[in-house]
C-alpha cells in the first residue's frame, strides 16, 4: 500500500522522522498521521493531493500489520463498494490485534481499528490510489452493519444496507453468518430490511 511507519525505517536512516519530513517537503511522500507516510502517486500534485479516507485507513493498517492482513469493514467497506456516497470522518479497519485510534494529520478524521479474526472475514481485494487493499464483501458488510441493534432505526444505515443487498443476496449473507458466531440478531435485522 506504499505506506510506511517512521519507526520501520530506523535501520535504514539514522533519523527516519527527519528523512521523511525532508521527503514530504520535496513532495515525494504525504504525511497521513503522526509517524505514518505514504508515497504521493507520480501523476498527482503533492500540494493538493489527499488520499481517500478509506485508502488512508488501509495504508496505515498495512503499515502496521503487513499487506493482506487488515481489512476495511463497516462503513469503510460500504464506501469502497459504492453504497455510501460520502466519507464519514472515520475509517473502520478490522485487525488481528487491538490498536489505539489514530487521528489523521491531513484532515479532521480518524482511523478506528476493530479487533476481529480477520481470517474468517469474507473479504475481497479492492483497488485504491495506493494499490490493492482488502475490504469485506458486500454480504459480510451487510452483516457487520446490521450487528448494531439500532441499525433498523437509522434511515442512513438502512439505505446503505439496502444498497449493499442490491450487490449480493440474502442467501450469501446467510452463508457468511453461518461461518461466524453471534450473528442471529443481525441476520434477523437483515431479513426484515430485505423484506421491507
Amino acid at each position: 500500500m506504499q505506506t510506511v511507519r517512521a519507526q520501520a525505517l530506523e535501520g535504514a536512516y539514522a533519523r527516519p522522522r527527519k528523512a521523511l519530513a525532508d521527503l514530504e517537503q520535496r513532495g515525494v511522500v504525504h504525511k497521513l498521521a503522526y509517524g505514518y507516510y505514504c508515497l504521493v502517486p507520480a501523476n498527482m500534485n503533492p500540494d493538493t493531493w489527499l488520499p481517500e479516507l478509506e485508502t488512508a485507513g488501509a495504508g496505515v493498517g498495512a503499515a502496521i500489520w503487513g499487506d493482506g492482513v487488515a481489512v476495511l469493514m463497516g462503513q469503510s467497506a460500504a464506501r469502497v463498494h459504492g453504497a455510501l456516497p460520502r466519507a464519514t470522518g472515520e475509517a473502520v479497519v478490522a485487525a488481528p490485534t487491538g490498536h489505539r485510534l489514530i487521528p489523521l494529520a491531513d484532515r479532521h478524521a480518524t482511523i478506528r481499528f476493530v479487533t476481529r479474526d480477520v481470517e474468517v472475514l469474507e473479504a475481497v481485494r479492492v483497488r485504491t490510489e495506493l494499490g490493492r487493499a482488502l475490504a469485506t464483501t458486500p454480504a459480510q458488510t451487510v452483516l457487520d452493519l446490521a450487528r448494531d441493534p439500532k441499525a433498523a432505526d437509522q434511515s442512513e444505515r438502512i439505505a446503505v444496507i439496502k444498497a449493499l443487498l442490491a450487490q449480493t443476496s440474502l442467501d450469501e449473507v446467510v452463508e457468511v453468518a453461518d461461518t461466524q458466531g453471534r450473528t442471529r440478531s443481525a441476520l434477523e435485522r437483515v431479513r426484515k430490511l430485505a423484506a421491507s
